[in-house]
């Protein structure tokens, strides 16, 4: 058993919701079973006010993503990045916590690097099926990575990787469209199109969307957005479907994603990790479209899952306008079948199997 005095899990997370997300899905399985998760996230990260609502504890280091050509930014990474790790080495001394897990990306750098100084246990969890620079790297140090795609295991030392799949948020689960449609003042007669791009938005997919809608126009009686644009792109949005005449709900970011998906007939989005893991199970015919800069092309990599199970196409943002769009959203409309239902929570869900392995890691250690 874990004693109470030493049952604090430090997460590592933030930057995206790709990381972040999962970080939360697996910080209330902890809770579940007793522990208490604390979140360390870089300095004024968008992840801040996402803790706050969620009523998680978390710190915060200086650290910051690493340019990926020679800079003086390289410089000031590599600065940052010792700085971080003695803000870190502070909290560990503070916190004692029992497990460090690191969720991807730079901030996973000081937790999983400061805590093998500390020799306490070490967990890194990969969302991609193409892992990132980080974990690849912090897989030397960890005694434990765990991955979300059998596929991604080749990548990563065999005796110590374990295939849990990506944590999803159960918030996703059982939410009824007929009371979402009531909230968000949506029509349910209507065809609803879902358009998001990520925790940060995607202004190219925005810019198509709007372009499209000149191709709908006879549909504007038939269809209806649901659009979150991030926070820059949601007035030119607004003005695009009002000129157009659809109906259409603009949001800069919307944190119950599961209200979204469960209004929604067709998806056109992004294809981070977390958004393809929550598509399966949402089971949404959606159309992906990869981040043309996601790092090692990962996102397409991450989309292909998903079109192998005929849930999904995916078209890359070089090759994507309006009237492609449009095409696709009447191809959609036309294969409806008009049915809606919630999306069932499952038995089992990959945050039980990570925090598993976390509990048996803290046991074994104490």
């Amino acid at each position: 058993m874990i004693s109470s005095e030493n049952n604090i899990v430090l997460i590592a997370a933030g930057g995206t919701g790709g990381h972040l997300y999962p970080g939360i899905a697996l910080a209330d399985e902890l809770i579940r079973h007793g522990l208490t998760p604390v979140f360390l996230t870089k300095f004024n990260d968008n992840a801040k006010p996402i803790f706050e609502k969620e009523f998680l504890r978390y710190y915060e280091v200086p650290v910051r993503g690493m340019p990926r050509k020679l800079s003086f930014g390289l410089v000031l990474f590599f600065i940052d990045l010792v700085r971080s790790c003695f803000y870190t080495a502070n909290i560990i001394r503070s916190l004692k916590p029992a497990v460090v897990v690191g969720m991807g990306g730079f901030i996973s750098f000081p937790a999983i690097f400061t805590a093998r100084l500390f020799s306490i246990p070490r967990v890194i969890h990969e969302q991609n099926s193409l892992p990132g620079l980080a974990n690849r790297v912090l897989a030397l140090i960890s005694g434990r990575v765990a991955v979300s795609f059998a596929s991604s295991a080749r990548f990563f030392p065999k005796s110590r990787t374990i295939l849990t799949g990506n944590p999803v948020r159960k918030s996703i689960f059982s939410v009824e469209p007929a009371k979402v449609f009531a909230e968000l003042k949506l029509d349910s007669s209507r065809f609803t199109v879902l358009v998001f791009g990520g925790s940060l938005g995607a202004s190219g997919i925005n810019r198509v969307v709007s372009e499209s809608l000149s191709d709908l126009a006879e549909l504007k009686d038939k269809i209806q957005f649901l659009h979150i644009t991030g926070k820059n792109d949601a007035g030119r949005a607004r003005e695009s479907y009002q000129k157009a005449g659809f109906k259409a709900l603009v949001l800069e970011y919307l944190h119950e994603i599961g209200k979204a998906y469960a209004a929604a007939d067709y998806i056109i989005c992004r294809a981070g990790a977390t958004t393809v893991a929550e598509l399966l199970y949402a089971e949404k015919k959606s159309l992906l479209v990869p981040y043309p800069k996601a790092t090692g092309n990962h996102q397409e990599y991450n989309a292909s899952i998903l079109v192998e199970t005929g849930l999904a196409s995916m078209i890359r943002e070089k090759d994507l306008n309006g009237k492609l769009v449009a095409r696709y959203i009447k191809d959609a409309l036309r294969e409806f079948d008009g049915k809606r239902e919630a999306c069932a929570l499952p038995d089992f869900l990959p945050q039980q199997k990570l925090a598993a392995e976390i509990i048996k890691i803290a046991e074994s250690a104490g």
